[in-house]
């Protein structure tokens, strides 16, 4: 099946109460790479005393920025698949327990069993319901390199859901993988709810304007 290596992308914000934590566990399933969004904690200095390898943001991008970032970044390392994973301990590390077995995939959602927001669990269902896709906004994903690379990684309001579309124009194979994930005890990475709920509806409306254009190319 060809070389497989795992590289485990963390985008960080002001997350200095989970992260170690968080890269203790999964750091037996790859190498980790943090991107901190300009945090104004102790979360640099942990990650320095910990010499865990990161790339700081000389301003906060906020989330979707730093996570295509990370992306542009590592695409041009020896790897051959990247995993996005969230700080704030919401993901079980078990989920790359056997992960070798979907490397021939081009992308791995993690199919969350509860969502932080109804509205999220809306999105969810429209999109499995037009397009076979569950959970887009899952943090949890592992893309391979070689796939990344035909598409154009760009900034576009839509929380890099629609990274989903274009491996689709590609006839991609996707593949959804269950994930257990804890209840955060802190703010969102996304903000207040009213914050959150504006950004999600942005994206929900970025992801089926790209789904339009995918259903008219096909």
């Amino acid at each position: 099946m060809g070389r497989y290596k795992l590289v485990i992308l963390i985008p960080a914000r002001n997350e200095s109460k989970t992260i170690i934590n968080v890269i203790k566990k999964i750091k037996k399933f790859g190498d980790i790479l943090v991107i901190d969004d300009y945090s104004s904690d102790n979360t640099i200095k942990l990650l320095r005393y910990r010499k865990i390898k990161y790339l700081r943001n000389k301003y906060s991008l906020g989330y979707e920025k730093t996570i295509i970032k990370g992306l542009k970044y590592l695409i041009k390392k020896n790897y051959s698949h990247i995993a996005t994973f969230d700080a704030d301990g919401e993901h079980d590390a078990n989920f790359f327990l056997n992960i070798i077995k979907f490397q021939e995939y081009d992308l791995v959602i993690g199919r969350r069993k509860k969502f932080n927001r109804i509205i999220e669990g809306i999105f969810s269902f429209f999109t499995n319901f037009f397009l076979k896709i569950q959970d887009p906004l899952s943090g949890l994903k592992v893309y391979k390199i070689n796939t990344l690379k035909k598409i154009k990684l760009d900034c576009d309001n839509s929380l890099s859901t629609s990274i989903i579309l274009k491996i689709m124009f590609l006839n991609g194979k996707i593949m959804h993988k269950n994930l257990n994930v804890f209840k955060r005890k802190d703010n969102s990475r996304l903000g207040n709810n009213i914050s959150a709920n504006l950004k999600i509806i942005s994206s929900i409306i970025k992801f089926f304007t790209y789904s339009n254009k995918f259903k008219s190319n096909v």
